[in-house]
């Protein structure tokens, strides 16, 4: 059984730089197998329990819980679950000159089989990313590059001996209000992405950052609307409607009560600074 997640290539706006065909969760099952005579896909997977078979490149491995295998195009991949202990694992299938770069750029050519790589929560980061935008266009092509860069790095780094560190639930939680600003985020939600209670939640991230989520996101929602007056000729209302505010007298008025200042004050502010200078 799996859980799996496409993609058209139109829906990338840069497909042939860097473009997601599938990604999603493989639970176990003896009777998996995937063969491909010569592939024109990355395939990346992360082991999450259970055991498996990988051929590539002429070279045979045995993955298992916490290992990492990186399958690239132009050759056979032969991949398939062990009869007794079927492997769970989360795997993504992209393609791309970005892919090609940076493989070749973090010297991962001819490296299939990376064992004991702590990189769950990236892969988890991964597959998250792409649950919650599989119907847009734009977020899934700048931030998806971004995570596969971080995850090729992260792979060169067990190359030479750094270990990846495992991200805390209080990283994962930021990491995921940073990629969704603009959208609208709820506590709920961010509860249901880590499996925690909204007590646990805030209690957790408050420990790692001083605030708690909402309070966190509304910050940098802030931030980022204050760039946008301070450097765009955006509309308040435009604004407000950019960051999924409710309505532009909620931003303005949550603005003012941080601020000090209206968002057309703040601007006009900002804007006899400049010409003073």
């Amino acid at each position: 059984m799996e859980k799996i997640i496409s993609f058209l290539p139109a829906q990338f706006q840069r497909e042939n730089i860097f473009y997601v065909e599938m990604t999603g969760i493989t639970y176990p099952d003896k009777n998996y197998r995937i063969t491909r005579a010569c592939s024109d896909i990355y395939c990346i997977e992360y082991v999450i329990s259970g055991k498996g078979t990988v051929t590539c490149g002429g070279q045979t491995f045995f993955p298992q819980k916490g290992d990492v295998y990186l399958l690239p195009p132009g050759m056979r991949h032969d991949y398939y679950a062990d009869a007794a202990e079927p492997y769970e694992k989360i795997w993504m299938n992209v393609r791309g000159s970005l892919c090609d770069f940076l493989y070749e750029s973090y010297s991962l050519k001819g490296r299939f089989y990376f064992e004991n790589c702590p990189m769950y929560s990236m892969f988890y980061r991964f597959l998250n990313f792409y649950s919650g935008c599989a119907q847009g266009t734009q977020e899934i092509t700048a931030q998806g590059e971004l995570l596969f860069h971080e995850m090729m790095a992260d792979l060169y780094h067990w190359t030479i001996g750094m270990e990846p560190r495992e991200k805390t639930i209080a990283e994962n939680v930021k990491d995921y209000i940073d990629l969704h600003i603009d959208e609208k985020i709820t506590v709920r939600q961010l509860c249901k992405n880590v499996g925690l209670s909204p007590a646990q939640l805030n209690r957790v991230f408050k420990k790692a950052y001083g605030s708690a989520p909402y309070q966190y996101c509304l910050s940098q929602k802030l931030s980022k609307a204050s760039s946008m007056l301070r450097n765009t000729s955006l509309q308040v209302r435009e604004i407000s409607e950019k960051l999924s505010f409710a309505d532009e007298h909620y931003f303005s008025s949550v603005f003012h009560e941080k601020t000090g200042m209206t968002p057309k004050e703040y601007r006009n502010r900002a804007g006899k600074i400049k010409s003073d200078e």
